[in-house]
């Protein structure tokens, strides 16, 4: 990989690009740029979004209700489907 190439992948990343995405458009696996965001922490910092409780409440009563899938509340949240279920069934135990 160029250093050019490098730098339009952390800018990518910078702008919240999935990484299949970046991936799809640089033209590498999802595995090549995790292992490059793993080994360049300094152009790739951690992305991870920290959800107040009744946000993710919230997000776990749509899903329980049938309002959305849980994948449309991991798109519209900013998060996985995984992240949803596993919010459903903490709020289901409250």
């Amino acid at each position: 990989m160029t250093t050019g190439e490098l730098r339009r992948m952390a800018e990518l990343w910078a702008g919240a690009m999935p990484v299949k995405q970046i991936a799809r458009e640089m033209g590498y696996s999802p595995n090549t740029v995790r292992w490059w965001a793993h080994r360049r922490r300094d152009l790739f910092p951690v992305r991870s979004r920290k959800f107040a409780q009744q946000e993710r409440d919230e997000w776990a009563d749509r899903f329980i209700d049938g309002e959305l899938t849980a994948e449309e509340c991991a798109r519209r949240a900013g998060c996985t489907a995984w992240t949803v279920y596993k919010w459903a069934r903490e709020r289901r135990a409250q």
